[in-house]
């Protein structure tokens, strides 16, 4: 009789969405402290239309700068395809809707 051992191995990989700079600086400070499988930092609604029509992205660069790399960012919510461009100067790695 032969036996035979089977081991499945799960991986899962982990995406947390943010609303404020304080939110990011919070999840970059538990990464830093416990092994995580945190691969996305989703970055939600920190793209503000301006009354001249025009749109302020400067918290998406900060934030984007912040992270430096260590994870993919991904800017939602509120996206059209007509600030797309303005949207991917900040440098993101994904923008959705």
């Amino acid at each position: 009789m032969g036996s035979h051992l089977c081991f499945k191995v799960f991986v899962f990989f982990f995406r947390v969405e943010t609303r404020t700079l304080e939110e990011v600086e919070e999840v970059l400070h538990y990464s830093s402290q416990t092994k995580t499988s945190l691969t996305r930092i989703m970055l939600d609604n920190m793209v503000v239309p301006l009354p001249n029509g025009d749109l302020d992205i400067s918290m998406l660069k900060e934030v984007v700068q912040l992270i430096n790399g260590r994870y993919e960012t991904e800017a939602l919510d509120n996206v059209t395809l007509d600030i797309v461009h303005k949207i991917g100067q900040s440098r993101v790695t994904y923008i959705s809707r």
